[in-house]
């Protein structure tokens, strides 16, 4: 019975038309409800720089490369800045993502091709990046793109000029490209000194192709503090986004003053038996891959030097997010895969059938938020500027104040009425002029000490009259204030003197 079912599942029909099926689903499940959720702030900066003149997208920032908001701009041109035009790209690019896994894995793990495929495909941390307007799902993609070519450069001795484009456009697409390329490079010198020549011209050729970007960059770089958590959670945080997406132990700013460990407590039941799962799995799936020393030195290298790299490097580099380590979870999900087919037919549908439950969870605390599911709430959101500015037009100020300044470019993708608007630098405390106007709205988001104590000086001043909060991945602050009536501080130092004529 097993070999005929292992014969059957080996016919090219059958694969083919199981992939094609699996191609589908993932287009469903990325296509579907990409509009859904409002732009964040990062997604909504890509689209401001997607709509300036084609040089200007290209040079709007250092901070990512300019691949992915260049291709960006031509969307723009064509369809629009809607959030469901502007997630297009990244949808597609998730959704090529599986076949490209399954060809990947028929070089690496041929029997698990299939079942990387339907892990990649229904991945709720896929399915978020390929929902999101960022470089994160084009990065993950030609990280399978350019490992395929290195392997089949290596294997045949062709395709190599293929692997130095792909290269190429890995850097600029992100710069934690270098980790990849790095892998493949530990890969090369370890099992394989093949044209060398030609392999060390290939690499030249690569820098030569990217120094223009790196010297604009140098000569445009400003420090920048980056780190979201701290470093010796990198890992274990890493992992259980790559199982679980960001609607399982969702991103609250409600929650922030919770430690890492009283949320894990707190949401225990799923995620426990979720590690122990992907755990035994990944064990499994080592000891398979352990048996081909080129596949063992690819995926430890691609996995461990990135973690070890971020870590060591944080007081500097303080790039800790698991974000960045996106591209490894097509990777992480391939070893849990070989693990999984490396199990006896019993034991693997069981296996199967407590994957699809965890999958099918996490993907409902996704899709399903606001809500709750069998007394577990779903938290996940993102920044909820529509709400923000419903509440300002309900409110009717006159004056809007925006702290700090660069939150406009998602607030004002939603109208606010006849207003007028104020933006603070990030590091101005200081009160604007409010002379002549009535009623003020002061919206606060990615705050620092500098937005609270510009707060703190309007609730010193003027009446607070009414307030909204907007939690979620970053919390939007909304208080009005009424400033037709003297300020609380001239007020006062007016009965001061008063009492003092007396």
């Amino acid at each position: 019975m097993d070999s005929d079912s292992k014969s059957y599942w080996d016919r090219p029909e059958v694969r083919r038309s199981v992939l094609f099926s699996l191609l589908v689903s993932a287009a469903v499940f990325r296509f579907a409800t990409m509009g859904r959720q409002p732009l964040w702030l990062d997604e909504a900066v890509d689209a401001s720089f997607a709509s300036l003149s084609f040089w200007s997208c290209v040079f709007a920032e250092h901070v990512h490369p300019p691949l992915y908001r260049t291709l960006l701009h031509f969307v723009v041109l064509g369809f629009g800045d809607s959030a469901a035009a502007l997630r297009f790209l990244p949808a597609v690019f998730g959704t090529l993502a599986v076949p490209m896994i399954a060809i990947l894995a028929r070089q690496l793990v041929p029997q698990g091709a299939l079942t990387a495929a339907a892990l990649v495909a229904t991945s709720p941390f896929l399915i978020f990046f390929s929902q999101e307007n960022r470089d994160y799902s084009l990065f993950i993609l030609l990280a399978l793109l350019s490992t395929w070519a290195f392997l089949r450069f290596r294997e045949t001795g062709r395709g190599l000029a293929l692997y130095c484009g792909l290269s190429v456009l890995l850097l600029y697409t992100h710069y934690l490209a270098v980790f990849i390329l790095l892998a493949h490079e530990v890969v090369y010198w370890r099992h394989s000194h093949q044209r060398i020549r030609d392999w060390m011209l290939a690499r030249v050729a690569v820098l030569a192709a990217f120094a223009p970007w790196a010297l604009w960059v140098a000569g445009h770089y400003r420090g920048e503090s980056r780190i979201f958590l701290s470093p010796l959670s990198l890992v274990p945080t890493a992992l259980i986004r790559f199982f679980l997406g960001y609607g399982i132990l969702a991103v609250d700013s409600t929650r922030l003053s919770d430690t890492l460990l009283s949320r894990l407590l707190d949401e225990g039941p799923i995620i426990i038996p979720t590690l122990c799962l992907f755990g035994w799995l990944l064990w499994r799936g080592a000891r398979r891959v352990v048996l081909r020393p080129e596949v063992r030195t690819l995926l430890t290298a691609m996995i461990f030097i990135p973690w070890v790299a971020l870590v060591l490097l944080s007081p500097w580099t303080r790039l800790v997010h698991e974000r960045y380590l996106a591209f490894q979870a097509p990777f992480i999900l391939l070893l849990a895969a070989a693990g999984l087919c490396s199990l006896r037919w019993r034991a693997r549908l069981s296996a199967s059938l407590a994957l699809a439950l965890v999958i099918g969870f996490s993907l409902v605390a996704y899709y399903g938020a606001p809500g709750s599911v069998l007394g577990y709430r779903l938290r996940y959101a993102k920044e909820n500027w529509p709400g923000a500015a419903a509440f300002i037009r309900q409110e009717h100020p006159d004056t809007v104040i925006v702290a700090p300044e660069y939150i406009s470019v998602a607030l004002d993708r939603y109208p606010l009425g006849e207003v007028r608007e104020i933006r603070t630098l990030a590091d101005c405390s200081t009160l604007p002029d409010l002379q002549g106007t009535q009623r003020v709205a002061l919206v606060i988001s990615h705050s620092g000490l500098t937005q609270e104590s510009l707060r703190a000086s309007l609730e010193a001043t003027y009446p607070r009259i009414a307030h909204a909060s907007f939690p979620s991945q970053n919390s939007i602050q909304v208080d009005i204030y009424d400033t037709s009536q003297r300020p609380r501080i001239l007020a006062r130092n007016s009965s001061t003197a008063d009492k003092r004529g007396r």
